[in-house]
């Protein structure tokens, strides 16, 4: 178990700007503790800059991701408490994107995204009834958004997927 969610936490975890960063190569290469020192100072960069704006999604969003890199990295490295707080960060924030009026399916997604990485910290830290109570919002995000579109390919993906989830 513990490998599948570390495997599953090096997959699809960025510097939340589309591009490949320096903390994301050196976790790439293994080097763990470097990455940690770049997420970190991609992470104060871009706390700035949503410091300054704060009303835009896409710092909002570039910080959220950030945080779930270092969760990804710490979970990873077996500091399992301080993943927690990265991805507990990384929640609230897709949380306040997601409750902003008129907020797009893609708000909702990485909503559904930050409570599924908060899950498998929770499982990886044994916390089982919090992690499954995290993927149970997760699947009642999905399956809101799947009502909303019940016929696109990335809403029953993503149904899938919560739901193996919960079977795991």
């Amino acid at each position: 178990m513990a490998e599948r969610i570390a495997a599953e936490t090096e997959v699809g975890v960025g510097c939340g700007h589309g591009g490949k960063g320096g903390g994301d190569i050196a976790l790439a290469d293994g080097r763990f503790e470097e990455a940690v020192r770049a997420f970190g100072r991609a992470r104060d960069a871009r706390r700035t800059a949503f410091d300054r704006n704060p009303a835009s999604m896409a710092a909002a969003r570039d910080l959220g991701e950030t945080l779930a890199s270092l969760g990804a990295v710490a979970l990873r490295i077996g500091r399992v408490e301080v993943a927690l707080r990265h991805l507990e960060e990384n929640l609230a924030l897709h949380a306040a994107m997601a409750e902003r009026p008129g907020a797009a399916g893609a708000a909702l997604r990485g909503h559904a995204s930050a409570l599924d990485r908060l899950a498998n910290a929770q499982l990886a830290s044994g916390n089982s009834t919090a992690a499954l109570a995290t993927f149970e919002r997760s699947l009642a995000i999905r399956t809101a958004l799947g009502e909303r579109d019940p016929e696109g390919p990335t809403t029953l993906d993503e149904l899938a997927d919560a739901h193996e989830q919960l079977a795991s």
